[in-house]
């Protein structure tokens, strides 16, 4: 579904040369970093605390975000890019799959004008790509690198240098890479791991006309090893 937004497009699965669509993908770029003009971020972290204490993405590195569908790792997706649109941060999803719903990321509170939407058609090695020139070209507060539904196979073949390479284009930034996926894939590269799971879901009404309300998740840390957070989540719409 396309809906009408100042959201920036980039669509890799259309025929031109590498060299033009890296040029591409700086022009779109800097015009976007001019556009905006933010100032470096004060913290280090990037905080969640509207969802949970214990929820912070440290800057300058790589996080992973876990769990299988319908787990609410869609939802954090979208929490962590409202939280730092809502700094006034340029944020940038890299869509593998061509799976990004607009419509139910607005609902969710991202801010589409400041989101670089780059869609990869499905090719692993497009979104990677993608991700090394918008990582080397700075200037954002966090990238998504969404690769929920690429397959084990295909995620096993990922030459592990490319997780260092992201590593150290960002360690002397304020930028935060969140890759999306289904398991770990990063390694020791990343620095901080949540795990999302699904715990059940919050009715009201009555026996006779039930209204669903929402789901409740659960976040568990795994790198820092932290406590479980328990989130709560309004439905707005599928991807969750």
């Amino acid at each position: 579904m396309w809906i009408s937004s100042p959201h920036i497009l980039i669509d890799t699965g259309r025929k031109r040369s590498e060299n033009i669509l890296g040029e591409e993908m700086a022009n779109t770029l800097l015009s976007a970093l001019v556009r905006k003009g933010t100032s470096p971020p004060e913290s280090s972290f990037l905080a969640l605390d509207h969802l949970s204490q214990s929820l912070r993405l440290p800057r300058g590195a790589i996080s992973e975000i876990l769990g299988r569908r319908s787990s609410g790792r869609t939802a954090l997706v979208h929490a962590i890019l409202a939280e730092s649109l809502s700094r006034g941060e340029i944020c940038a999803f890299i869509d593998c799959a061509d799976s990004f719903d607009p419509a139910t990321a607005r609902n969710n509170g991202v801010a589409l004008d400041g989101l670089l939407w780059v869609r990869c058609g499905k090719k692993p090695d497009s979104a990677l790509k993608a991700a090394d020139w918008i990582l080397h070209g700075g200037g954002f507060g966090v990238v998504v690198l969404d690769l929920c539904d690429a397959s084990p196979e295909t995620l096993r073949r990922i030459p592990l240098p490319w997780w260092y390479r992201f590593r150290r284009a960002i360690e002397s930034t304020t930028s935060i890479l969140a890759i999306a996926g289904s398991h770990s894939i990063a390694g020791s590269c990343a620095s901080c791991v949540i795990e999302m799971e699904r715990r059940g879901a919050r009715w009201s009404g009555s026996a006779q006309v039930p209204v669903l309300d929402g789901i409740d998740f659960r976040a568990a840390s795994r790198k820092p090893v932290r406590a479980a957070a328990p989130l709560r989540a309004v439905l707005s719409g599928a991807g969750l």
